[in-house]
């Protein structure tokens, strides 16, 4: 309740226009009419939930750091403000922003939360990626670079990056007949299987090629060469897709029980960068951080890609439909893990320009900062000539 009456009366001691706060936004998504009741009527009580949420926001409503205004922001190249009122007339809202980060002329809104993050598809809930939203179009709103927001939950001490949270789309692909195909398929065990093999095989015959081609320590051993034309030949004669999968789980072991083969050792990048298992949600490592990154962005193209030729990126053939998952964009990667992202990460390593200093420790997770971010060639045009 003391977040809400600041808004207000921020809005108040500003000669402001009634402004929607943010939070109100925030409460809506979440249940229309328990922002009704809190908000219009002002019907609302504590609870252990918001004494503990007031508790973990104490240290951010501690007003700390100033954040420049837009233009002087290349005088000041590290911010790093709490507890930041803004508000705009034209968007009709206001709120206050827990931390404000920035480095390098682009700033980034941190949103606090009590709890530990949520295990779901998207990483976190409808209603904050929503109010992030919002913080972001706030700060640019007032002429500042953000592409970017943060949320940290305190109880897990991680920080989720919501930095795609959409695309713009017109009035859809007009092409019906190719998602009636598509859909079609889809409920077709055999064609769905059908294809699934050819998705397995090729991203298993990938591994191995990239595999020969980095091998640091003379030649790919022709046992590991041969295991994987097993896996191939195998995927063909799999009766299910929960038999193929364990085929893909093979080959996925084996391939990266020896990526630390591709990572040369210049400038004692092995050590540095030394792999011994993936791991991921979260990565705790930095070629897992690396890694990570770089099959998001590609999920992200796939999803795109899709998406404006046609067909439904969330209905696949491999990957199994589940709310907001894009099965059929996660079906298509993955042949191309190995021959776009792992070997772009195996380039950056080897030619020593992503370092230790291009991540971040946010509890167990590590992750890129924004200046490790563009070190992976992962462009469309770096693409391409792959």
């Amino acid at each position: 309740m003391e977040a809400m009456q600041n808004e207000q009366n921020g809005a108040e001691g500003s000669h402001l226009p009634d402004l929607l706060p943010v939070r109100m936004v925030n409460e809506y998504v979440y249940c229309p009419r328990l922002s009704y009741l809190m908000w219009v009527q002002g019907e609302w009580a504590a609870s252990s939930d918001t004494v503990e949420g007031t508790q973990a926001h104490k240290r951010v409503d501690k007003r700390k750091g100033k954040l420049p205004a837009a233009a002087a922001l290349e005088d000041d190249p590290h911010i790093h403000a709490r507890s930041i009122t803004l508000s705009s007339e034209r968007l009709g809202i206001i709120a206050k922003l827990d931390l404000v980060e920035g480095e390098g002329g682009t700033v980034t809104p941190v949103d606090y939360k009590r709890g530990k993050r949520p295990h779901i598809e998207g990483g976190v809930w409808d209603p904050e990626r929503v109010q992030l939203a919002l913080q972001v179009l706030l700060l640019r709103e007032h002429g500042y670079t953000c592409h970017e927001g943060v949320i940290y939950f305190v109880a897990s001490k991680e920080r989720y990056n919501g930095w795609f949270m959409g695309h713009t789309n017109g009035t859809g692909h007009k092409n019906v007949e190719l998602r009636t195909a598509q859909y079609r398929a889809s409920f077709n065990e055999a064609q769905c299987l059908h294809i699934a093999q050819g998705i397995v095989a090729a991203k298993i015959a990938n591994c191995r090629t990239l595999l020969r081609r980095n091998w640091k320590d003379g030649d790919m051993p022709k046992e590991l060469a041969h295991e994987f034309k097993q896996l191939i030949a195998k995927c063909e004669r799999t009766e299910s897709l929960a038999e193929l999968l364990g085929i893909e789980g093979q080959g996925a072991a084996r391939y990266f029980a020896h990526f630390n083969q591709m990572l040369s050792g210049q400038d004692n990048a092995v050590e540095r960068f030394d792999f011994k298992v993936r791991n991921r949600r979260p990565p705790t490592d930095p070629v897992n951080a690396l890694l990570s990154f770089g099959y998001a962005m590609l999920t992200r193209t796939m999803h795109q890609t899709l998406a404006a030729v046609g067909f439904d990126p969330y209905r696949g053939v491999y990957h199994q439909p589940r709310y907001g998952r894009p099965a059929l964009a996660l079906d298509l990667m993955e042949p191309f893990r190995p021959l776009i992202v792992d070997s772009a990460v195996i380039q950056v390593i080897n030619n020593g320009e992503v370092s230790l200093s291009d991540l971040q420790q946010a509890g167990p997770a590590l992750n890129l900062n924004e200046r490790g971010k563009p070190s992976l060639p992962l462009s469309s045009a770096a693409w391409a000539t792959k």
